[in-house]
């Protein structure tokens, strides 16, 4: 059943909407004041600002649908890569201060001092609550 339908049964006085796949509707502004959504499919499904009093919800299943889940995932690995092949590059960078050649020494010495610099601006921009987890998440 579409958003649509529902609205317009709603207004027809039926209260009754449960088992329904209401998947993606969107009913933003609308008023389903003591509806019944028992039951009912609501993942992806837009009540903001809709008057929901005494309306039952009981086993609904609601949250994000699965296309959305499975983009969010898929960002959250090229997040993981990315930060991955950074941290790696910033690894080799610093071990070259024990390299035995003055030009490697520097360029090692000259990242480090670009990681504390940036570690120093994360902290002062109030950031430093998301890398201490972040810390502590990789020990």
């Amino acid at each position: 059943m579409k958003a649509s339908d529902v609205i317009r049964e709603y207004e027809k006085g039926e209260r009754n909407f449960r088992r329904l796949n209401l998947r993606g509707a969107n009913f933003k502004q609308q008023n389903l004041s003591g509806a019944d959504f028992s039951y009912c499919q609501l993942q992806g499904t837009n009540f903001s600002e809709a008057t929901l009093t005494g309306a039952n919800f009981t086993g609904a299943k609601a949250g994000l649908q699965k296309r959305w889940v499975i983009l969010l995932l898929l960002v959250a690995l090229v997040l993981i890569v990315c930060s991955s092949l950074f941290l790696a590059l910033a690894g080799f960078l610093v071990t070259l201060i024990f390299d035995p050649d003055i030009e490697n020494q520097v360029a090692g010495w000259a990242s480090s001092i670009i990681l504390i610099i940036f570690c120093v601006i994360s902290f002062r921009k109030n950031l430093g609550g998301g890398l201490i987890a972040g810390a502590v998440a990789g020990a």
